[in-house]
């Protein structure tokens, strides 16, 4: 197994050192518990498309799993993990309602407003709006098993696509999507997104909480959610190798396996 370093880790650290009372808190606890599993299985999901890809036979086998279905079950995944981690910062910023109207534009405000780095939500929102559209009707995913690879497109009821060409994902010159490389880089673009998200969330955190707690239920499983851990897969690594090497979206991205 291999595993990465939860991206909540250092601000959990950090409500412990002082001795903040929100780690008693059953409901924060379980809203960590689901972010950590939820982020796992959002790895899950996308390497097992990965490992499949290329494997003429596997691809056969599992066809029936690694359809329609399985796709639209990791988007819902990758938008789970994005809603419980607000659901976090807001416990621990009491962030107030945007005047906009919505989480999106008041994270943007936030971030903005005190942070040093700047973190666009476009991709976030476009997947968000692709995932409730498919959950509430409007567009169908159609997947494609050519070239012993699994592809699809999403199309709404004018059979147009609904997923913009890409240099990444995209077949050269074609609509059709590659699905590990498609989740991949949105694997990697949530888990970068959610390492500066808490890192913002922990730079504003009060130092020193006045109503201190000891919090001893919540000792013995801080070490518990230190890391997500899932399967190696050396097709999963490559593809972000080569998401660095071509400097999509014009960043690095960081990814620290051990």
């Amino acid at each position: 197994m291999n595993k990465i370093i939860n991206p909540i880790y250092n601000t959990i650290v950090n409500l412990q050192q002082n001795n903040n009372c929100i780690l008693d808190n059953s409901d924060f606890q379980m809203l960590l518990k689901n972010f950590q599993s939820n982020l796992k299985r959002v790895f899950l999901g996308t390497i097992l498309i990965s490992e499949i890809q290329n494997d003429n036979e596997a691809i056969q086998k599992y066809s029936d799993i690694i359809g329609a279905e399985f796709i639209e079950y990791v988007y819902q995944k990758i938008t789970t993990v994005w809603d419980i981690s607000y659901q976090i910062g807001n416990m621990l910023l009491d962030l107030k309602k945007s005047k906009n109207g919505n989480k999106y534009s008041l994270l943007q405000e936030e971030f903005d407003k005190k942070s040093q780095k700047k973190i666009d939500f476009k991709w976030y929102k476009q997947l968000s709006d692709l995932r409730n559209r498919l959950t509430h009707g409007g567009l169908n995913i159609i997947p494609f098993f050519t070239d012993n690879r699994i592809k699809f497109q999403i199309y709404n009821n004018d059979v147009d696509e609904s997923i913009e060409y890409n240099d990444f994902y995209n077949e050269k010159d074609n609509q059709l999507i590659y699905a590990d490389y498609y989740f991949t880089y949105y694997t990697v673009l949530l888990y970068n997104y959610l390492c500066d998200f808490f890192n913002f969330v922990n730079s504003q955190l009060p130092i020193n909480a006045i109503n201190s707690c000891q919090h001893p239920t919540f000792a013995a499983i801080i070490e518990q959610l230190k890391y997500i851990d899932f399967p190696k897969s050396e097709n999963f690594f490559l593809l972000i190798e080569n998401m660095n090497k071509n400097n999509y979206n014009n960043q690095k991205y960081n990814f620290s396996i051990s």
